[in-house]
C-alpha cells in the first residue's frame, strides 16, 4: 500500500504545480488536496528516518499550496507559507540525525 500511495502522490503533485504555473487555481487545488492527505497519510505509516523525510515532504508541499493559494486566490496564506517552509527546514537535522542512528 505504501509504494501505491508514493506513486500516486508524486505525479498529482506534479499536476498540482502544472496547473499553478498555467494559472488554472481551481485545477490546482483539485490536485493539492489528495497530495496532501496521501502525503499525511504516508507520515502515519512510515517509520524513522522516512517519517522525518516524509514531514520535510509535507511541510513543503503545504507551504508550497499556500503559496499557490495566495498567488492565485490572493488569499492571506503567505505568512503561513513560510512557517511550514520554515518547519520543513527546522526537521532537516531531526532527518539527518535519525538517518546516523539507522
Amino acid at each position: 500500500m505504501v509504494k501505491l500511495f508514493e506513486r500516486i502522490h508524486i505525479p498529482l503533485w506534479i499536476a498540482k504545480d502544472m496547473f499553478w504555473m498555467l494559472g488554472q487555481g481551481e485545477l490546482s487545488l483539485a490536485f493539492a488536496i489528495p497530495t496532501i492527505i496521501l502525503s499525511t497519510m504516508l507520515i502515519t505509516i512510515k517509520q524513522g528516518s522516512e517519517r522525518w523525510l516524509e514531514m520535510m515532504m509535507a511541510f513543503w508541499l503545504s507551504a508550497n499550496t499556500l503559496w499557490m493559494s495566495h498567488e492565485l486566490f490572493h488569499t492571506d496564506t503567505k505568512e503561513i507559507a513560510l512557517t511550514c517552509f520554515l518547519f520543513g527546514i527546522l526537521t532537516i537535522p531531526i532527518y539527518l540525525l535519525k538517518i546516523k542512528e539507522e
